[in-house]
């Protein structure tokens, strides 16, 4: 849902962190993607300078993330509590 609320790569949603998240700014920042490489996940920057941005948090959005846990630092970890590889988020 956030990927389709705020128009993210599946890669930049991967890459969300709590700490991205400004509620008070009401925005999210997009800092980081989570790409495979070479047979293991690495978490980079941005492709392009303008991947990072800040975007507008939706309304929607922040109500659900309000009532999501956050018990890690990543906003939508897997079960070991790191970020979900992007091909595994298309398979859910």
């Amino acid at each position: 849902l956030a990927g389709l609320l705020l128009g993210l790569r599946v890669g930049e949603v991967s890459g969300l962190k709590w700490e991205d998240i400004d509620f008070e700014a009401g925005i999210v920042r997009i800092r980081r993607q989570v790409q495979r490489h070479g047979g293991s996940l690495q978490v980079e920057a941005p492709k392009s300078r303008a991947g990072s941005t800040d975007l507008p948090l939706p309304v929607a959005l922040e109500r659900l993330l309000r009532e999501h846990p956050n018990d890690c630092e990543w906003l939508f970890p897997n079960s070991l509590g790191k970020p979900w590889e992007p091909t595994a988020i298309y398979r859910e």
